[in-house]
């Protein structure tokens, strides 16, 4: 798995307005499905900034989202340029399905 997290400097925003904004990209998200996103998790700060921490079936899936134009959105978009710290997650703990995964084995 390949892990990105997106953050960007935006103005603080109360949990009802936070959920607003995320809840209205979601069929975006949804839509990466066979692009190889697995998950989204939207990130708000109650003092101010925002993101995301997505986990890709790849390295090669998450370069072929976040792109010079994907950034150029976002910044039009929110006002705030992302940044990007990306991952190899080789080992996980997947305590929802009592398991622990290394290179997408279950052990």
């Amino acid at each position: 798995m390949y892990i990105a997290i997106v953050r960007m400097d935006t103005p603080a925003v109360d949990h009802d307005k936070a959920v607003e904004i995320s809840l209205s990209s979601t069929p975006t998200f949804t839509g990466l499905k066979d692009k190889g996103l697995l998950t989204k998790y939207y990130l708000s700060n109650e003092s101010g900034g925002s993101g995301g921490f997505y986990v890709w079936e790849s390295k090669e899936a998450a370069d072929a989202w976040y792109t010079p134009e994907w950034s150029a959105r976002l910044e039009a978009t929110y006002g705030a340029k992302p940044s990007v710290t990306f991952f190899d997650s080789f080992v996980q703990v997947d305590n929802a399905n009592d398991r622990i995964v290394v290179d997408g084995k279950p052990q």
